[in-house]
């Protein structure tokens, strides 16, 4: 039996010199590619009661959607903002995707 390095469950590697399951290689990717946001992203969502989870993607898309639209110079009259429902449901995708991980 092979054991993932970690999360400890049994799975069939199909290399010898593979040492975690196809999830947990999922998330150590994101943790190359991201380093230190994944702590952040963990620790600042997942470190709260369920309810408070919700409010806190909430105000994230919200940071996101500034920060982004600050990067590129748009203001509430541009035709982004008009499009905001269709943006927050697309980083809303994008975080729950993220939480699959």
């Amino acid at each position: 039996m092979v054991y993932c390095y970690l999360c400890n469950n049994v799975y069939v590697g199909v290399l010898t010199t593979k040492y975690h399951c196809d999830d947990c290689l999922k998330i150590k990717r994101y943790i190359n590619l991201h380093g230190q946001r994944c702590l952040e992203i963990l620790d600042s969502v997942l470190g709260r009661e369920l309810d408070k989870q919700e409010n806190k993607i909430k105000k994230e898309i919200v940071e996101e959607i500034q920060q982004k639209k600050d990067k590129i110079g748009l203001n509430e009259s541009s035709v982004l903002y008009d499009n905001k429902d269709r943006l927050i449901e697309e980083l809303k995708g994008n975080l729950k995707k993220s939480k699959m991980v």
